[in-house]
């Protein structure tokens, strides 16, 4: 099922970029249903007059994991991350000790995560709107 994904708006260069390959976002009956193989439209300002559409990306993977074991125990396949670090680069973050902190947040208190692993297909032309 293709969704809308929202980002902040300082995250959107860096999707265009391709440095930020991963989201995570709290578990939900609707997020489960965004696969492997699924459309992701990249969005930034949802739910405002400031709404914009910025790309298009397909979901590559996505893993399923709890903020208390910062533990990816990986849903559909094999885990291709070698290290901590790395997924924090691939989620904007500059090293594991942000993305840690970031995901020890009330907000993340006992929820269960997931994360998509994502390849940019589409980029929007900003200049013809």
């Amino acid at each position: 099922m293709n969704q809308i994904v929202s980002f902040k708006l300082e995250m959107i260069p860096l999707i265009l970029e391709g440095k930020k390959t991963m989201t995570t976002r709290i578990e939900t009956p609707y997020r489960l249903r965004l696969d492997k193989g699924d459309t992701m439209y990249i969005y930034s300002g949802i739910r405002t007059k400031n709404a914009m559409k910025h790309g298009e990306a397909t979901i590559i993977n996505r893993w399923l994991w709890n903020q208390y074991f910062l533990l990816i125990i990986g849903a559909n396949c094999p885990i291709p991350i070698l290290s901590w670090y790395q997924f924090a680069k691939a989620e904007g973050f500059d090293n594991a000790v942000q993305l840690k902190s970031w995901f020890g947040k009330t907000r993340y208190e006992n929820k269960n995560l997931i994360t998509y692993q994502f390849k940019l297909i589409h980029k929007e032309d900003i200049k013809k709107k």
